[in-house]
């Protein structure tokens, strides 16, 4: 069965693009908080990441692929540059969200497009090219000031949470701490609070596939409830984990994209559990801290098999109903 049928959802062009408008209007909050905390170089970062999707898509629709969508690229760049450290170089993200827009758009072809998110095939390019420059974090204090076109040299290294579990110590940081953003992480990924707030305005307007990130951040909590990395209480594992590399941004912005989840609530929560297990297991198993966006790619190429998994689970179910009665 063709993927498209199983997506009564997302049935217009325009309510795909009001789905585009709620992100990036739930982005914007992020990065006022990281403008806030860093400086104009979030903005310079922001500007550059957006206008380089744009410019990819323009161009690849000029080479015969399809009507360029530049509301969706740049929602890209923006989510993009909320992943990376203050300090990574301001075209680094420009290079990854063009790179994505590229791979998806020009490389691959037909159904292909469906199996990656954007923002995770943009990040693997980054992670994977400068790795130096992405998992390497400036000390918080409050406000800081960046230079906003400048290379940023000798700042004050601190480790973030996924740091401090991947070798088996307790993160220095305060529960406040972590609600408010005052920790070492990607720009628009720490503030909690205000991630949790932007979660409510997008099960308000539905603009998000909420079982994937239930489930998603579930499965994660239940595997820090048995195996503590950080030797502290359960619930602090729980939140470390949680909050570590960036899991809770990617669950609510990046992995519950309805154009790209699966379509029934059935499969998206088996979705949520393959990410959680996967990025769970990576965790403990491997030496890497950003392996949630990993595990996503991985999970979605699975995510239309998920739906049909369901739609037979359901169908199965309905002709036994039918005989029972």
């Amino acid at each position: 069965m063709h993927r498209n049928k199983l997506a009564p959802y997302i049935n217009s062009g325009e309510t795909v693009a009001q789905l585009r408008l709620d992100l990036l209007f739930a982005l914007l909050p992020l990065i006022i908080i990281a403008t806030v905390q860093n400086g104009l170089r979030v903005l310079v970062m922001c500007a550059l990441a957006a206008a380089a999707s744009d410019i990819t898509e323009l161009l690849s629709h000029l080479v015969g692929h399809k009507k360029p969508d530049l509301l969706r690229a740049a929602t890209l760049g923006l989510c993009l540059t909320m992943l990376c450290p203050i300090t990574v170089p301001v075209w680094l993200p420009a290079a990854g969200s063009a790179f994505a827009v590229l791979f998806v758009r020009v490389i691959l072809v037909g159904d292909f497009r469906t199996l990656f998110m954007h923002p995770a095939i943009g990040w693997l390019f980054m992670i994977t090219v400068w790795p130096s420059y992405m998992m390497t974090y400036p000390k918080t204090s409050g406000f800081n000031a960046f230079p906003v076109f400048a290379d940023v040299r000798g700042f004050e290294r601190a480790w973030s949470i996924g740091q401090y579990l991947q070798f088996g110590q307790k993160p220095q940081t305060r529960m406040l701490d972590i609600l408010f953003g005052r920790y070492a992480g990607g720009l628009g990924t720490t503030c909690i609070f205000a991630i949790l707030a932007i979660t409510v305005f997008f099960l308000i307007r539905k603009s998000i596939a909420w079982h994937v990130s239930l489930s998603m951040m579930a499965t994660v909590s239940i595997f820090a409830l048995f195996i503590n990395r950080a030797g502290v209480s359960p619930a602090y594992s729980v939140v470390f984990e949680l909050c570590a590399a960036n899991l809770i941004y990617v669950a609510i912005f990046i992995a519950s994209d309805l154009v790209n989840a699966p379509k029934l609530p059935v499969a998206r929560v088996l979705f949520g559990v393959l990410i959680g297990v996967f990025t769970m297991l990576l965790r403990y198993f491997g030496m890497f801290e950003y392996c949630v966006l990993i595990a996503l790619i991985f999970a979605n190429l699975f995510s239309g098999a998920m739906d049909r998994i369901a739609v037979a689970f359901r169908s199965r179910r309905a002709k036994h109903f039918n005989l029972q009665s």
